[in-house]
């Protein structure tokens, strides 16, 4: 028997590590923590990827204060008489900071350039900086 029957209380599917079966009224403890059986899941590596996935979320989340998501689906399908497979499923939302956008202008060919192509560029020069002394326009 993988866990003990113990009359449901109050009107929750889950309660810590207890499932309600609702058609008998009567909750299901599993015999191991659950946190056992994450560390063991593809050899240990959800549980490392799940704190590295954490982590990169709240880094996310403080950088720009927007709200980050990490979330653990696990599957359970039946594998023959007595054991089942546990497929787990990370998904991780991290926020990223806004992309500014950049002014492009289009040629005819496809191309794109920083500078309209239409307009005429002015003929620039550097202006050679002299050291006067400043005027002041009260005394002259």
């Amino acid at each position: 028997m993988i866990g003990h029957r113990i009359p449901a209380t109050g009107g929750f599917p889950f309660h810590g590590d207890a499932a309600v079966d609702a058609s008998q009224n009567v909750r299901t403890t599993m015999s191991r923590a659950f946190a056992d059986v994450l560390r063991e899941l593809s050899g240990g590596t959800i549980y490392e990827d799940l704190g590295t996935q954490l982590g990169e979320v709240v880094t996310g989340v403080l950088e720009t204060g927007k709200v980050g998501e990490l979330s653990l689906k696990l599957s359970i399908k039946p594998n023959g008489e007595g054991s089942v497979q546990v497929i787990p499923d990370i998904k991780q939302k991290v926020p990223k900071q806004a992309v500014g956008s950049t002014l492009f202008f289009a040629t005819s060919s496809g191309s794109l350039l920083r500078n309209d192509p239409r307009q005429t560029e002015m003929p620039l020069r550097e202006v050679k900086h002299e050291d006067r002394p400043v005027k002041d326009a009260a005394n002259g």
